[in-house]
């Protein structure tokens, strides 16, 4: 079962690639400490999103608005 989710997290991984971005910047310092810091960049995507949101239905689904998404 746990190979299943990897597998299926590697694949969209690799399949959604051109949608977002990821960045992870790590901060050390002299004594060995640091933090950590993921960015997900999401304006890639943002033009197909924004051209779904027009449409009513997708593939037999519904659409929500975004007053409905906010709302969620």
């Amino acid at each position: 079962m746990r190979r299943i989710v990897y597998l299926l997290i590697l694949s969209c991984a690799f399949l959604l690639q051109s949608c977002f971005e990821i960045i992870e910047q790590v901060f050390v310092k002299n004594d060995g400490t640091g933090t950590f810091q993921l960015v997900l960049n999401m304006s890639k995507s943002k033009t197909k999103i924004s051209s779904i949101l027009k449409m009513k239905t997708v593939n037999g689904h519904a659409v929500p608005t975004k007053e409905e998404i906010t709302k969620k």
